[in-house]
């Protein structure tokens, strides 16, 4: 907590302001709000990080009511350095997709305050498919969450940034070259020895066909006015019962288990799959068998 409070600085703002400004501009808007023995500096960090510092507490307290300034017809929120307050730009997560679920996902890491969607430049309303968040961080948000199927990307100052495709730190995905395996689909290798994750077989993930809704359609009756030989449904006891959500539960166990559910599952719909031609089977009897059949019978007569 030491550590956390010396990085609180109550003299000074953040912002990241539009690319080519320099110091210059906005000091010149500063000095018309605040006199000189108020403002103490604006410090340029590059890539459009700005720092502004204030001699005293009432000029700090004047400006946290109204922390906007306009630099090239765009309003500039700065960030108070003194409270955990933070804004998060949300990457990878589609337009249409609810905020809310994106509320959930920082629920344990921050409190937030607002979400508002950015726009394409010089096209308002048309949505640029990145999201700004203001929060007050609790703990560090990591830059690469889970939210639902998609994988986030949170991006804000001092966030360490990890490449999309292997959650490696030292590189971004359009220079990755770190390996992925073909067996168990995961990054940092080429090749092992591990089952196939899907169907736990000993073929490459990228070869597998096995698919988990292939067992649930067949369970499912044909569409109202299909024209065609009807299939009838698999029969399965409790054992090897499927359900839609299955391939989810499957991820929550060890990979032992994991492994050994998906073997049972693939045996399970290769025995209900019909066989390509069905041959009944003929019992080949020797000359004695048939002598042992003759007397059984000849003695339940008597």
């Amino acid at each position: 907590m030491a550590a956390q409070d010396a990085r609180l600085r109550p003299l000074t703002f953040y912002a990241r302001l539009p690319k080519g400004v320099t110091n210059v501009e906005p000091t010149k808007i500063l000095v018309q709000i605040f006199s000189r023995q108020e403002l103490a500096g604006v410090q340029d960090f590059g890539a459009g990080r700005f720092e502004i510092f204030f001699k005293s507490k009432s000029a700090v307290e004047s400006f946290l009511n109204n922390p906007v300034v306009t630099v090239r017809d765009q309003d500039v929120r700065f960030d108070y350095r003194a409270s955990q307050a933070k804004v998060i730009r949300v990457l990878h997560y589609p337009n249409d997709q609810p905020d809310e679920a994106l509320c959930r996902a920082l629920g344990s890491f921050a409190q937030v305050h607002s979400c508002s969607k950015e726009s394409v430049s010089g096209f308002p309303g048309v949505w640029s498919g990145v999201r700004r968040m203001h929060v007050d961080m609790s703990r560090e948000v990591p830059n690469l969450v889970a939210v639902g199927r998609f994988t986030v990307q949170w991006e804000y100052e001092g966030v360490v940034r990890l490449c999309i495709h292997c959650g490696l730190s030292s590189h971004y995905a359009a220079v990755c070259t770190t390996p992925k395996c073909k067996s168990c689909d995961r990054f940092g290798h080429e090749q092992c020895e591990a089952p196939c994750t899907k169907c736990a077989g000993d073929q490459p993930v990228s070869e597998c066909t096995f698919r988990f809704f292939a067992i649930v359609t067949q369970q499912l009756p044909p569409p109202a006015g299909a024209v065609g030989t009807s299939v009838a449904p698999v029969q399965q006891d409790s054992s090897s019962s499927i359900q839609a959500s299955g391939a989810g539960s499957m991820g929550s166990e060890g990979d032992g288990g994991r492994s050994e559910t998906l073997r049972a599952v693939r045996e399970d719909q290769l025995a209900a799959s019909p066989p390509e031609q069905s041959v009944p089977a003929v019992a080949e009897a020797t000359e004695d068998q048939a002598e042992e059949e003759l007397v059984e019978m000849m003695q339940s007569v008597e």
